[in-house]
């Protein structure tokens, strides 16, 4: 049964999508009030998003903020 059927998983994503959905966060991060004088930085390496920020609870606002803006550019 299992040489009937087949399927490909592909991990492919729009490069300039995702670099635009980090550039909106980045500025929305930048004017908010609750991120004023406060470390966070998001980084793109190779195969990670690297996010540095001073709590866990900024640090969960920006990637609730991240996964907004990825969606609506149909970033999964």
């Amino acid at each position: 049964m299992a040489q009937d059927y087949s399927f490909d998983v592909v991990s492919d994503y729009d490069q300039q999508e995702l670099a635009n959905a980090l550039d909106q966060t980045r500025r929305e991060v930048g004017s908010r009030y609750d991120f004023k004088g406060v470390l966070a930085e998001i980084e793109e390496e190779k195969e990670a998003l690297v996010i540095t920020t001073a709590s866990d609870l900024q640090l969960n606002a920006i990637i609730d903020i991240l996964k907004g803006k990825m969606h609506k550019r149909g970033l999964d």
